[in-house]
């Protein structure tokens, strides 16, 4: 699987970063500002989803069909942030 940056709606960035030993990746989200209770979704299929701290997410994914994946990351609050393609399974 690979992991390309992406930018959110209000210009800061998104950024993945894969481990494949461990299948988990790393979301640095400075736009989202991550709640306790975030929900992240690859491709549609929810992920099991770890709060490091308000800017940071360890991520482990779902099995995904080949191709561009989008990333959604929803706040309890109601705030979503979603992007296209930033994942990109192999």
């Amino acid at each position: 699987m690979d992991v390309a940056g992406a930018q959110t709606s209000s210009a800061e960035a998104l950024l993945a970063l894969w481990d494949p030993v461990s299948n988990a990746m790393t979301v640095l989200t400075p736009a989202a500002r991550a709640q306790a209770g975030i929900k992240v979704a690859i491709g549609g299929k929810p992920t099991m989803t770890t709060l490091v701290d308000m800017n940071t997410l360890t991520v482990v994914s779902p099995a995904l069909s080949t191709g561009p994946q989008q990333l959604t990351l929803s706040n309890v609050n109601g705030e979503t942030v979603i992007e296209d393609a930033v994942v990109i399974a192999n």
